[in-house]
């Protein structure tokens, strides 16, 4: 379970980025897909701290991804980042 900060007006939104990898590697390779994050300098009186947890099976999704490639998603947090695995989009 993590903290996360949302500055949207859902209350299930959470911080992540969606990176589209290239042929290299590390984080040079790497080009922004989908922004889903807010400065941390944001008002926090539009801002709402929830805590996530985030397991197999559970309901947390992001939009779909319809352009192939290699991607990978970042979980930002007040206080960590989480990397998921990479993961191939075939169509």
């Amino acid at each position: 379970m993590i903290p996360t900060m949302s500055c949207s007006c859902s209350d299930r939104d959470f911080y992540y980025v969606v990176y589209r990898l290239g042929k290299g590697r590390g984080s040079r390779s790497r080009t922004v897909f989908l922004n889903h994050s807010e400065a941390p300098t944001a008002p926090r009186c539009q801002c709402k701290v929830r805590y996530a947890n985030f397991k197999e099976g559970g309901t947390w999704s992001i939009p779909a991804i319809e352009k192939r490639g290699r991607y990978q998603i970042e979980v930002r947090s007040s206080s960590s980042i989480l990397n998921s695995n990479v993961f191939v989009v075939r169509e």
